[in-house]
């Protein structure tokens, strides 16, 4: 699921940080290939799973994104929300 669903942002940040999500040899690229394409320097890529944050993401994930972009936030009415 990682490889079609994160960017190559957060593989680069997970294989790194996590040792999770890295690419091997056999698929073409590896982790620096993808952090060198990278563009941008955010921990995360909040628009990656959008659409199924609220099981999808990690906590980290929410936080970040709801602090940062206003995605991913908790609600005291409707519990959560997609964006603001």
């Amino acid at each position: 699921k990682w490889r079609l669903g994160w960017s190559a942002a957060k593989k680069a940040f997970c294989c790194k940080a996590h040792k999770l999500g890295c690419a091997t040899e056999e698929e073409g690229t590896t982790a620096a290939a993808a952090a060198a394409a990278t563009t941008t320097t955010e921990e995360f890529d909040c628009q990656a799973g959008l659409a199924k944050w609220r099981l999808g993401w990690s906590d980290d994930k929410k936080t970040f994104c709801c602090k940062a972009h206003k995605l991913g936030c908790a609600t005291k009415d409707e519990g959560t929300t997609a964006a603001a």
